[in-house]
């Protein structure tokens, strides 16, 4: 499956999910509120009920009478639902006590008789007279000023809404309300279903839209990912000229920066791999020519086979000879398997040998060297004394090599808190700033001509690079203040 399906089906599905938890949340909520909504609603309604009940108690100043004559709450309840029927027929009115231009006198002053009660039952057929169920089955029970039930079903257990009773800011007494726990009233059910028809609409409507910009999404995110093989796929074929042309901030951006590195890379090893093919076969094919001249000379009797151009042929075979170990030697320590046995010695003996091993080459040259390797002090290091004399030994070939006649050579070793430096400086011809980073690459040397005969086999310096590395140090190269090429080796004390 592609990751553009993976990514769209995430997106829709955690879309989907998101959706229907808020629907249910959302239809949770609003059932919940309408509940909420229609008991207060009917608390409302019967608040000018409580108000009959308080005027009932400022005429007989207690409930004792309608504690024992139950009739007067069902005329008080009967006159509150007349009031509620007039405002439904003639519009609302906030007591519409009157009646024929007088006031109805309260139910104390009608006397609440039996037969009055017979009358207004008879006149309200609506009313029944088991319970007290006078409107949308609501039963109302009437509670004194400590919650005693006075009349009607009233449990404490039952989920109801108190309504205060109050004379003069004190509380006598509670209406208690029944709440409601589901709608039941047929505007009320249609009411709800046309809401939750709306949130399905809704619904669809966002998951409709989830799903387009979940399309968006993944092919936002899949397009430079695709760019990317694209470019892996140009680089797996060679073609190292192919830019990524993604400009983002995010990790996407980062991947495409660090892929545009690696591919840079990968060009500089594929030209180094080219040149390195090109100069090992150059520097084998220069002596294998010269053998073959010679030979061939020998052989068609225009050169006699006499001592000094046999000796020549044997020059010729050591050069080849030498390049072959220098390769083999640097094959060894890029691979990891040059032998290393390392114990404690000291290094200005090393360099002191070393010195003293090419104190006649010099001479011959006439170039002045000038050590200050013979200063006291501990200078033991732990490192492999044949590897540091092949250290040595190459570098100062270099020197010999590269400085002119009636030349300078310096050497000075030191040390600081963790490493010891030794520093080479020789006299002109120096090296160019462009070809300072690349004496330790393979086969390199600064002559264009490939003398081999001052230039060596370019293979010294990289030689030394890894020995260097072996023993955990740096090895740097700059301009000498002598005029000439300065190389800089830090080995570490421990």
């Amino acid at each position: 499956m592609k990751i553009q399906t993976k990514l769209l089906l995430t997106f829709v599905l955690a879309g989907i999910s998101l959706m229907l938890v808020a629907t249910k949340l959302m239809q949770f909520s609003f059932d919940k509120g309408m509940v909420d909504y229609l008991n207060l609603r009917q608390v409302q309604e019967y608040e000018p009920l409580a108000s009959s009940f308080s005027d009932y108690y400022k005429l007989n100043g207690d409930w004792e009478k309608i504690r024992s004559n139950p009739r007067d709450f069902h005329e008080i309840m009967r006159t509150f639902h007349e009031q509620d029927i007039n405002s439904i027929f003639f519009g609302p009115l906030s007591r519409p006590e009157k009646r024929n231009g007088k006031r109805r006198p309260p139910p104390h002053e009608q006397g609440f008789s039996p037969r009055d009660s017979q009358q207004g039952a008879g006149r309200k057929k609506g009313a029944k007279k088991k319970g007290n169920r006078y409107k949308k089955g609501v039963s109302i029970s009437l509670l004194d000023s400590n919650k005693d039930k006075l009349f009607g079903p009233y449990k404490q257990s039952a989920p109801a809404s108190l309504i205060n009773i109050e004379v003069d800011d004190d509380v006598v007494g509670y209406l208690v309300i029944p709440k409601i726990i589901v709608a039941d009233d047929a505007l009320d059910l249609r009411f709800i279903k046309q809401q939750r028809q709306q949130f399905l609409w809704i619904a669809i409507l966002v998951t409709a839209s989830a799903i387009v910009l979940a399309l968006l999404l993944a092919q936002h995110f899949v397009r430079p990912i695709k760019h990317l093989a694209k470019l892996t796929d140009a680089v797996a074929n060679g073609d190292y000229s192919t830019k990524s042309t993604l400009n983002r901030k995010d990790e996407l951006g980062e991947l495409s920066i660090r892929l545009h590195s690696m591919t840079q890379q990968l060009k500089l090893a594929e030209e180094s791999r080219r040149r390195w093919v090109a100069d090992f076969s150059h520097e084998l094919r220069t002596p294998l020519a010269i053998l073959r001249g010679e030979i061939e000379a020998i052989l068609d009797g225009v050169r006699k086979a006499d001592q000094n151009n046999i000796r020549s042929l044997h020059e010729e075979v050591q050069h080849l000879q030498k390049l072959i170990d220098d390769l083999y030697q640097l094959s060894n320590a890029d691979a990891g398997e040059m032998q290393y046995k390392k114990e404690d010695i000291n290094l200005k003996d090393i360099i002191e040998s070393v010195l003293e091993h090419h104190q006649e080459r010099f001479k011959q040259k006439n170039i002045r060297m000038v050590s200050d390797v013979h200063q006291q002090g501990d200078f033991t290091i732990w490192a492999d004394e044949t590897r540091l004399q092949q250290l040595f030994d190459n570098v100062l070939n270099n020197s010999y090599k590269y400085t002119d006649d009636n030349g300078d050579i310096s050497i000075s070793l030191r040390k600081d808190t963790s490493d010891y430096i030794i520093r080479i400086n020789d006299s002109a011809p120096g090296v160019s700033d462009a070809d300072l980073p690349k004496l330790f690459d393979y086969l390199y040397r600064t002559e264009a001509s490939r003398n081999r005969k001052t230039g060596g086999s370019g293979l010294g310096l990289a030689i030394c690079a890894r020995i260097v590395e072996a023993h955990n140090g740096t090895i740097t190269t700059e301009h000498s203040s002598l005029g000439g090429l300065a190389i800089t080796i830090r080995l570490p004390i421990r």
